[in-house]
């Protein structure tokens, strides 16, 4: 009686066993031996293919994100994507994709909830966005030793749509041409920083065809804009305020506010949690948020903090307690939704500026 009792657990050992060996060999085929190693099965567990048909086989259990995928209008891979996959067409890293999938990034990040949180955009294609002609130069600003902001950005690609000419959905929302992509939004405000009299030094970087160059993807963005601060910082030890502009993937209706009778590009301000010193980023932020919904009711979307189980977890918030990320806007506003909110944005900073240089000289 007690060899099909050993037998059943010999063989629940040896199914476990085999089952950890397949998760690690999928998972972490960087780790992957040369006897074990299989040139299609990294493929397949790099592929952007590969995350669609499992966020749609997810999809099917979890109506969150069912309806993220019909927002973003992701569509099931065809034969001719899957055709695609085999000759080794868009590697991405599936690695994060289950990462995500069992977090509470999963639900509170990816996915617009229930309680409004942001909406982050599918990776695009980078290797083939690198090679988007946008008539361009790749030159960046010379350095202003006496900025004392900071503006940059760690996903320069995301776009918006009414500024691009051809796309329609927000999964097309991806552009490495600086008049239609966040880099545009940047602009705005450095003009809107500047017309009150405070120096700005803004970051134009092409992020797309660095990560290209490095051989690195989305994940290491974060990675690749903290190698940009400590440049820039470097010639300019008066930066202070340090601000990574992205936008948001939601649609009009979410991050649209009507003041005055204007339109304006709602903002949300992301607040990373996993470093010592966020309690005064969380402050600074939180401060700015109270003069702008003061200033201008209905404008701001809240102040959203994210650990690593949602994101990075610290998007270079350790590098200044003056260091904000913010998502302006989503993919369906306009230029000039986006002017008036970097006006606003611009205004409540620079009231914020000087009421902290006056408790400076006030203690001195």
């Amino acid at each position: 009686m007690l060899k099909p009792f050993k037998d059943m657990i010999i063989g629940s050992v040896a199914a476990t066993a085999l089952a950890i060996g397949l998760v690690v060999f999928f998972v972490f085929p960087n780790q992957q031996s040369s006897v074990l190693y299989s040139p299609l099965v990294a493929k397949l567990t790099q592929h952007d293919t590969t995350t669609n048909l499992i966020m749609f086989g997810l999809s099917a259990e979890v109506p969150f994100l069912q309806e993220y995928l019909e927002s973003i209008d992701v569509e099931m891979p065809t034969s001719v994507k899957t055709l695609k996959l085999l000759t080794g067409f868009a590697p991405r890293d599936f690695t994060s994709l289950l990462e995500m999938a069992s977090s509470q990034w999963y639900m509170k990040s990816q996915f617009q909830t229930a309680s409004g949180g942001p909406v982050e955009s599918p990776p695009p294609d980078f290797e083939e966005l690198a090679q988007e002609d946008t008539g361009q130069t790749e030159e960046s600003e010379p350095t202003n030793t006496d900025a004392s902001v900071f503006i940059y950005h760690s996903h320069s690609w995301e776009a918006y749509l009414p500024l691009l000419e051809d796309a329609t959905k927000p999964s097309e929302a991806s552009s490495t041409n600086n008049k239609t992509n966040v880099v545009f939004a940047g602009n705005l405000l450095k003009e809107a920083l500047e017309t009150k009299g405070m120096e700005v030094q803004h970051d134009t970087t092409n992020v797309t065809k660095l990560l290209v160059e490095n051989n690195w993807d989305y994940y290491d963005s974060y990675k690749l804009s903290r190698q940009t601060i400590r440049s820039v910082t470097a010639k300019n030890e008066k930066i202070e305020y340090m601000i990574d502009i992205h936008r948001d993937a939601a649609r009009k209706d979410t991050t649209t506010a009507k003041i005055d009778g204007k339109n304006y590009a709602k903002v949300y301000f992301i607040v990373g949690t996993e470093h010592e010193t966020y309690k005064q980023n969380l402050n600074f932020t939180e401060t700015l948020n109270k003069k702008l919904k003061e200033k201008y009711p209905g404008i701001s979307r809240g102040v959203f903090k994210k650990d690593y189980s949602e994101g990075d977890g610290i998007y270079n918030q350790d590098l200044s307690k003056h260091s904000i990320l913010i998502e302006m806007g989503g993919v369906d506003n306009t230029k000039e939704e986006l002017q008036h909110t970097a006006s606003a944005i611009a205004e409540v900073l620079n009231s914020y500026m000087q009421q902290a240089e006056k408790v400076t000289n006030e203690e001195e």
